[in-house]
């Protein structure tokens, strides 16, 4: 029966990584237009595997102390004392595992997209690089030094770009000009470049999900941590590929859950102070986030 069970638990696991890889669009393993279906099925089916092998391998730890299961679980899973080095390594791991696989996967064209959100967005982080002060839409800049990808024919609001040059764009949270504007002062204007350190906090909240799994959950949290991270970033990479706020506002909630779970574990005001100040710069970041 065992088994039987183990069998089952990978054949869901390798179709529920399929039916993964259609959802984002992989195409050589299988592809349908249908990718939200996907996503879910094969979440559904790694998620059922994993619930079936727990359920095997905690009723058989006990009663096998001379296999090679309890010497995992106590001497790699769970040793008998998990140190600060420890996570560190781990979390060094991690984060070296998701960079190589979706450092790969993640598109990231030196470009950034002539409309929408972004022309305001990379304008703005561009001219306060150059030094035009900070929130300041338009072209203050010749129109190659700002990046944008060549549009053939020319949008209709293109002249607008000119026309607006210098005007206060008091509708944008300034945080996010203000990360492009760093970037752009140390690296130079490149957006690939912005896309990277997008990619690394995307990378740094996925390392960082079974150590908060543990802090609420304990052992079973940390465990479900690790698939969750992959999942997170297999979900979301793709937000990295864009000049859009999306990744820092993502970072920005997970430094303010940081936070508090610092001041849930020592209730002093240091700690408090620390949460106050990370709640006041994720308003920067979005307005929004003060409902949340």
């Amino acid at each position: 029966m065992k088994k039987v069970v183990i069998i089952v638990a990978i054949i869901l696991f390798l179709l529920g990584i399929a039916f993964l890889l259609a959802g984002f669009g992989i195409k050589p393993i299988i592809y349908s237009p249908h990718h939200l279906r996907y996503e879910l099925g094969g979440t559904l089916a790694i998620l059922l595997a994993i619930i079936l092998l727990i359920f095997i391998f905690v009723k058989e730890w006990k009663t096998l102390p001379e296999r090679i299961v309890p010497v995992v679980k106590k001497k790699l899973l769970f040793p008998p004392k998990f140190t600060k080095i420890h996570a560190i390594v781990f979390f060094i791991i991690l984060i070296s595992i998701y960079l190589l696989i979706w450092g790969r996967l993640t598109v990231m064209t030196d470009t950034a997209y002539f409309g929408g959100d972004t022309w305001e967005y990379q304008s703005m982080g561009v001219n306060f690089a150059k030094g035009h002060g900070i929130q300041k839409f338009g072209a203050l800049e010749p129109f190659d030094v700002y990046r944008f990808e060549k549009i053939t024919p020319l949008p209709a609001y293109y002249n607008d770009f000119f026309q607006s040059a210098g005007e206060d764009d008091i509708y944008r949270t300034p945080a996010y000009p203000l990360f492009l504007a760093m970037v752009y002062k140390l690296f130079g204007v490149s957006p690939k470049t912005a896309k990277i350190f997008q990619l690394f906090m995307l990378v740094i909240i996925a390392a960082s999900l079974p150590f908060v799994g543990y802090h609420y959950w304990g052992k079973i949290g940390f465990i479900s941590g690790i698939p969750a991270g992959g999942l997170y970033l297999a979900r979301n990479y793709k937000l990295a590929e864009q000049i859009l706020t999306e990744p820092l506002i993502a970072f920005t909630v997970f430094l303010v859950l940081v936070a508090l779970m610092i001041f849930e574990y020592r209730q002093r005001t240091i700690p408090a102070i620390i949460l106050g100040l990370t709640l006041g710069v994720a308003l920067l970041v979005k307005g929004s986030l003060i409902f949340r």
